[in-house]
């Protein structure tokens, strides 16, 4: 598994069991880093902060590497 995976692996998971969006948004920043094509990673980062620009811009570079990612198109939808 290269760092780029184990990394993103690390931030879904500090969002999800550990309910830590800090550390999450860094772990999954670090990843994309390494793999900006990563949508899932863009869709996590995305989770992890309270910051609506943001998380729109993290839908935009998701929905460059994939338009058609229903999960996206609704987010920003809203």
């Amino acid at each position: 598994m290269d760092d780029a995976q184990a990394l993103y692996r690390e931030g879904v998971l500090a969002l999800k069991e550990q309910h830590d969006a800090a550390r999450a948004r860094q772990l999954l920043t670090q990843s994309l880093k390494l793999n900006p094509n990563n949508e899932l990673a863009w869709w996590w980062l995305a989770q992890a902060t309270d910051d609506p620009k943001r998380k729109l811009q993290c839908m935009d570079l998701l929905l460059k590497i994939n338009p058609n990612n229903e999960n996206a198109l609704n987010l920003r939808a809203k």
